[in-house]
């Protein structure tokens, strides 16, 4: 990178943030996504063996819980990016459904999802960035 008349070379090609926002050297969020998504894949992993033995609203709370907070997470950082960048996280709701669902992989979604009241990941990015500026613009502090 160039600043100026000097050249500026990052010491490391990742930094974590936040606790978990991991930042490149470019911005473009690919690690970070990457982590997230194999992270809630993981734990949708985990509760698949409980499938047959919790039930709909169970599941849904379990997912809530391990899953979408990990998706919402800092996820006003991502806002602007392509919708490639963002695929692999709506895989993770699109999987997140399938399973609270019960569906099959080539069961429709969208109208499941609406059901569910889960947005899809883009909008989800919107409706937190919108949540944050009506907080700023009134007074109020994210605790």
């Amino acid at each position: 990178m160039k600043v100026g008349s000097t050249i500026i070379k990052p010491a490391v090609n990742l930094i974590r943030n936040l606790g978990d926002v991991i930042l490149d050297i470019e911005l473009n969020m690919q690690a970070h996504i990457s982590k997230v998504a194999s992270s809630c894949f993981y734990h949708l992993r985990r509760l698949r063996q409980l499938r047959r033995v919790v039930t709909q609203d169970v599941r849904q709370r379990l997912v809530s819980a391990l899953v979408l907070s990990l998706v919402d997470y800092c996820n006003s950082s991502l806002a602007g990016l392509p919708a490639n960048a963002l695929a692999p996280l709506q895989r993770v709701l699109n999987a997140a459904t399938r399973f609270v669902a019960d569906l099959r992989p080539r069961d429709h979604l969208s109208s499941v999802q609406r059901s569910l009241h889960w947005l899809p990941i883009r909008q989800r990015i919107q409706y937190k960035l919108c949540v944050l500026m009506y907080g700023a613009a009134h007074g109020y502090s994210p605790d």
